[in-house]
């Protein structure tokens, strides 16, 4: 199972974050063992290295929704992520105090370094201070983000009360609430079918009817629309949207009163909004630049601000009176760790003995050059410079899922994908050690932007989709349409994409590939797990092993399946033969091989029917036809099955270890541990067994299903239709197997298919 589980590191938010599929969790009791390990070493790994100061795991909220999923199995095919670890520095400028059940938070960091230190660290740094674990009281999870949004906004966070307050248990979706003493209106979610792509849309409805009703008892109130749609959105594989967590307070409007406007402070707002719940695949995006006017406190001493294009640092601001008090003079660690926080390890090994120099003789050491960096040099010959291909990619211990971040080739909404600069140019370096390259920002009429794509004042492309940027000789576009030229495997790694992707080679053992849009495959699939939003096109063969997965959206068309596992919302073509394989299909089956086409072994299942040449094996395997039945729940009991054979092997294999040891006369502890596990399988087993029961009992039959083999039907097929197990007797040829009776039985020669379907049509419209 480790396998499928994939451990991300996310050097953006310092976020370890685990990502699987809910069918998974009913396979499993409990969680893999070294997932902690890993992602602990990975964090000491980046602690020693400076890029962090502290860190927590949080174990036990992992454990508990682990556990909670195992209940929801309606879920299992969908796929969840959830936060194990965070990183983050110690925050001088963000303080809380108190205990019990209540606390103040005090927040005098500027919006700008805020924004640089983001949501995940923001919320995590405050949870540690109050000794407290993700999803543990939902109303301090509002609070907190509230205050991080007010500050954001220019306001002075001072002394505010965050109180574990109690929620009714009985909260209906969507109840608004509003604090007037903090000025804040309050949306509450309890229904996770909201936090999905559709439910946002309504979110933002019922917010604009709300605060439109009571826009006279709510004047100087502003929506966050921007802040709550992109929380929204990045929720929509988090724990929340599965029913974990809730109620959800998302604060959706604030009084405006003491928020500041300044230009500066918006922009900051804003991009601190994108970066809450910010997905994994942020930690590969270049860094476009440096913070327009970076400054950070890095200690009470001083104040480092840095120059807009990141090529000199200087201190703004020093408390001389300390300085000159002849404590510092000697040991330079004050200094060492203000450089290090402000971000500057390039160009300051040069200043810092005047700096200590300037303090030892008691002078001021405002404005003062901390750093400086290296201009980069122009050339004459300009090129359009890909930016999307420099992200790099680190491996740690096999922390990082290199499947999932090698791709280069996908950019998100607002990542610079190209910019003009000189090839026989010489790069510079800034403060922070990045290269800088000479560009070219004036407007050039020769290059143009193309769809999906802006430029702006600094000169640079930018992406306005998630998409597949194309670089021309004289134009820049970004494409929802992604290929893949080649085979993908562990050298290309994953794709994840949110359009249509196209693979023009094979998707082979081990890989994952997940399209929003269609996916087009020109070779085969192996030993990998598939999922796409639309159609599926395989020009050979799907071939994914008991270890993989398909699962489309929309109909699926391939050249054979063979023992694979299938889930398909729409239609599966096949043109030879479906062999040893699980497909549940929402659609029909068809195989339109007239000379090899069948289907043999393993279990198919169709709510609309099934048309094929041959079905099943003389000798062999038996095949399984359910026609009529709702492939979702035939899926969910398929999962229910499987966990409830393995808890019968661990209910035998305990009882088998009790009687074994109370016959030795064991010491009594080992016999009583056995004897507490073997209880608690037992009772598990006959909840599972009673889910399943629940879960059959909840299939609804189509009456209008039908299967047709156009050659022959072997003996060896156990087919039920419409709710009703058909026998199959002897070899049958050329027959139609229907829900209903039609000339008083099941089974009918194919000559009385059109006349059947007249009859049923009449029927139709008569009911």
């Amino acid at each position: 199972m480790e396998q499928d589980i994939r451990l991300v590191y996310a050097a953006v938010s310092n976020q370890v974050r685990v990502s699987f599929s809910v069918e998974l969790v009913q396979e499993d009791r409990k969680p893999p063992k070294d997932l902690y390990k890993r992602a602990k070493a990975k964090l000491e790994d980046e602690l020693s290295k400076g890029n962090i100061e502290a860190y927590v795991i949080y174990e036990n909220a992992f454990n508990q929704f682990w556990n909670h999923l195992r209940n929801e199995d309606e879920l299992a095919d969908k796929n969840v992520m959830f936060c194990i670890a965070q990183g983050f520095r110690h925050y001088k400028d963000i303080q809380v105090k108190g205990g019990g059940r209540e606390w103040n938070l005090t927040v005098t960091a500027s919006p700008e370094v805020l924004t640089k230190i983001g949501w995940p660290r923001f919320h995590a740094f405050v949870q540690k201070q109050m000794n407290l674990e993700p999803y543990a009281t939902p109303m301090l999870h509002t609070l907190i983000l509230e205050c991080y949004w007010r500050a954001l906004r220019g306001e002075k966070i001072q002394n505010r009360v965050l109180a574990a307050t109690p929620l009714d248990e009985e909260l209906p979706p969507l109840k608004f609430s509003l604090d007037k003493t903090r000025g804040t209106l309050i949306l509450w979610i309890n229904s996770a079918d909201l936090i999905q792509t559709n439910g946002q849309k309504k979110v933002q409805a019922q917010v604009q009817a709300f605060l439109e009703k009571n826009k006279a008892a709510l004047p100087d109130y502003t929506p966050l629309t921007r802040e709550s749609t992109e929380l929204l959105k990045e929720l929509s594989a988090m724990p929340e949207s599965f029913g974990y967590g809730l109620p959800l307070g998302i604060p959706v409007a604030l009084k405006s009163a003491a928020v500041a406007s300044t230009v500066k402070k918006e922009a900051a707002s804003q991009a601190a909004a994108k970066d809450v719940f910010k997905s994994t695949r942020a930690a590969a995006a270049p860094v476009a630049k440096a913070p327009e006017k970076a400054s950070q406190t890095a200690d009470p001493l001083i104040e480092i601000e840095i120059s807009p294009d990141g090529l000199e640092a200087q201190i703004k601001w020093a408390d001389d009176n300390k300085l000159q008090g002849g404590t510092y003079d000697q040991d330079q660690t004050w200094l060492d760790k203000a450089i290090q926080e402000a971000g500057i390890c390039y160009g300051h090994e040069m200043f810092v003995a005047k700096i200590m120099s300037l303090v030892a003789l008691g002078q001021s050491i405002k404005n003062q050059i901390v750093a400086r960096g290296v201009a980069p040099m122009p050339g004459d010959q300009v090129y359009l410079h890909p930016l999307y291909l420099d992200k790099t990619i680190e491996d740690h211990e096999n922390v990082i899922d290199l499947r999932s971040a090698q791709n280069k080739r996908v950019v998100d909404n607002g990542d610079a994908v190209a910019e003009l600069r000189f090839r026989n140019g010489k790069p510079g370096t800034d403060v922070f050690g990045r290269v800088l390259h000479a560009t070219v920002k004036q407007t050039s009429n020769t290059i143009t932007s193309g769809p999906g794509v802006e430029r702006r004042e600094d000169g640079r492309f930018y992406a306005l989709l998630r998409g597949m940027p194309k670089i021309e000789r004289n134009k820049v576009s970004c494409l929802n349409v992604y290929v893949h030229r080649g085979d993908v495997n562990l050298k290309t790694g994953d794709i994840n994409f949110d359009g249509t992707v196209e693979v023009k080679g094979n998707i082979d053992n081990g890989a994952r590939v997940y399209a929003k849009g269609d996916l087009i495959v020109r070779g085969g699939i192996g030993h990998s797990r598939i999922r796409c939003g639309g159609d599926l096109s395989v020009s050979k063969g799907i071939v994914t092993s008991r270890e993989g997965m398909v699962h489309a959206g929309g109909d699926v068309n391939a050249l054979f399946v063979e023992n694979s596992r299938v889930l398909v919302e729409g239609t599966l073509e096949v043109e030879q033969s479906i062999i040893n394989s699980d497909c549940k299909v929402a659609g029909e089956i068809v195989i339109k091989g007239t000379a090899k086409g069948l289907i043999g072994g393993g279990i198919v299942v169709s709510e609309t029917g099934i048309r094929t040449q041959d079905l099943g094996f003389a000798d062999g395997e038996k095949t399984l036809c359910r026609v009529g039945s709702d492939w979702r729940l035939e899926h969910r009991i398929s999962i229910l099955r499987g966990r409830e054979a393995k808890l019968k092997r661990f209910v035998a294999d305990r009882q088998y270890e009790f009687d074994d040891l109370t016959k030795k006369k064991a010491v009594g502890e080992r016999i009583e541990k056995v004897e507490k596990r073997l209880i608690k399988g037992k009772k598990l087993l006959e909840r599972i067994e009673k889910l399943a029961e629940t879960t059959r009992a909840k299939i609804r039959w189509n009456d209008m299903a039908i299967l047709i083999v156009r050659g022959v039907a072997d003996p060896n097929v156990e087919i039920s239709i419409g709710g009703r197990v058909v026998g199959v007797p002897k070899s049958l040829r050329e027959v139609m197997f229907t829900a209903v009776r039609y000339r008083d039985q099941f089974v009918n020669s194919l000559i009385y298919l059109e006349q059947y379907k007249k009859a049923r049509m009449v029927e139709g419209d008569a009911v």
